[in-house]
């Protein structure tokens, strides 16, 4: 009979029963001993209130954020904007500058009788005739040197005087043709001229601040005909309004676990953050109106967005409200609603789905009050 093998196909090896048992083994010790220090981890006091406090730190920031969505109007009313004074802009006069110590008066000028030899008396004008004539040369050479030296020194000095001078003028030249290009810019906009009135609410209007996760794009353009003042507003998507409304740790899982803010809710904060940029932006140019330029604002608030299904980019309109000084200034912003003001009060359009980019029918298309497009259409 024939030798046995170790395998039923020539060239295979069998694995003997038992064989890589060990392997596995430690394998399952070591899992179970991170389970049980794991375990032991999740059941110390300071282990579970460490994770408790990492899911309140997270709460509180998600809450940090969205009082900063829902407050941003109130914010802004606590120290709200005026415009701009444009005197306030001009730049002094400078003052004349004070000269050097030593440039501020002329030194003395050489007297010839600082360096005369004392003329020699009686005899001494025969015996000492020849020394005092070498004396007297040799004054003459000082006290011309002397006066060749100051006479160099005065022409520096005035020199520096009138290169300090010179700046000078220059400088009050420049600070007054400031002044009279701020003039002639107030003197536009009494006048009521597009472009002047256009640019002075688009500076008031970029003074406005906002978180930096929103964005800054915003325009301004007048309409002398009418009075109307067309503001056309970037705004943020709905992702500035927090998806998570709290965090809690889950001491059985050793997780922390978010809790999603309901979305008829985030509906309702975007929405209101819409307003509150409207709201916002129309205070600031009614009361910024120091010349009494604006009949009436028109605010509209896109979004500019990519289209989900056709992946073109989109600026659907959001936000859309026209209102008068009077109406507006007659309104107690503190104490009312944000969207329900822009809906009610000043019967403005509020897209009813602004997450979905729901658009509205702007009240005004801004490229009616567009200063650099009928600008260039008048051209």
């Amino acid at each position: 009979m024939g030798q046995a093998t170790d395998s039923i196909w020539p060239g295979q090896a069998v694995t003997p029963p038992g064989a890589g048992r060990p392997v596995r083994a430690k394998a399952t010790v070591a899992a179970a001993g991170d389970a049980v220090r794991a375990f032991g981890r999740r059941h110390r006091p300071s282990y579970r209130q460490r994770r408790a406090e990492e899911a309140a730190g997270l709460t509180a920031g998600v809450a940090e954020k969205q009082r900063a969505v829902d407050g941003l109007l109130s914010t802004y009313l606590a120290e709200p904007s005026y415009g701009i004074d444009m005197d306030s802009l001009k730049e002094p006069l400078p003052a004349a500058p004070e000269p050097d110590g030593k440039d501020g008066a002329a030194r003395r000028a050489p007297v010839w009788e600082h360096y005369a030899p004392e003329q020699p008396r009686g005899l001494g004008r025969i015996l000492s005739a020849g020394a005092y004539t070498r004396k007297r040369a040799e004054a003459v050479k000082l006290f011309t040197m002397a006066v060749d030296n100051y006479e160099a020194a005065e022409a520096a000095r005035r020199k520096r005087l009138e290169r300090t001078q010179g700046k000078h003028a220059q400088l009050v030249a420049r600070a007054r043709e400031q002044h009279a290009n701020i003039d002639r810019f107030v003197a536009a906009l009494r006048e009521r001229d597009r472009k002047a009135v256009s640019r002075y609410f688009q500076q008031v209007l970029d003074q406005l601040t906002d978180p930096e996760c929103m964005p800054r794009h915003r325009r301004a353009g007048y309409v002398p005909e009418t009075g109307v003042l067309a503001v056309e507003w970037q705004l943020p998507p709905v992702d500035v309004v927090p998806v998570m409304a709290a965090y809690h740790y889950d001491e059985d899982a050793d997780e922390i676990r978010p809790t999603a803010r309901p979305e008829p809710e985030r509906r309702r904060s975007y929405q209101r953050l819409i307003a509150q940029l409207a709201l916002r932006a129309v205070h600031a140019v009614v009361g910024g109106d120091r010349y009494g330029v604006v009949d009436g604002v028109v605010f509209n608030g896109i979004v500019d967005t990519v289209d989900p299904v056709t992946h073109r980019r989109i600026r659907p309109c959001l936000i859309s409200l026209r209102t008068t000084p009077a109406q507006f200034t007659a309104l107690e912003l503190e104490h009312l609603d944000p969207a329900a003001c822009a809906s009610d009060e000043l019967a403005g359009e509020l897209s009813s789905r602004p997450e979905k980019l729901v658009a509205v029918e702007p009240l005004m298309d801004f490229a009616e009050a567009d200063p650099q497009r009928i600008h260039r259409r008048r051209l």
